[in-house]
């Protein structure tokens, strides 16, 4: 869906594929990983979404957070 975050496995770039979808905020309009988690921005509400993708196929939103100003 359109305010989901898919995780996806690139280890062969030729064939990705997708482990796992999570939900995010509305409007997600960036993304950086670091580590086991996905940050992502998003225009309603001013929300950076945590996912925890430990799992990816069990990826789940850990937090929401209302930052100030635009993402």
């Amino acid at each position: 869906g359109d305010n989901t975050v898919s995780i996806v496995n690139v280890s062969v770039p030729v064939s990705p594929a997708e482990l796992g979808t999570a939900p995010t905020a509305a409007g997600p309009t960036g993304v950086t990983v670091a580590g086991r988690y996905v940050f992502v921005t998003a225009q309603s509400g001013n929300a950076l979404s945590i996912i925890d993708a430990n799992n990816p196929a069990a990826a789940y939103e850990a937090k929401r957070v209302t930052i100030a100003g635009a993402p």
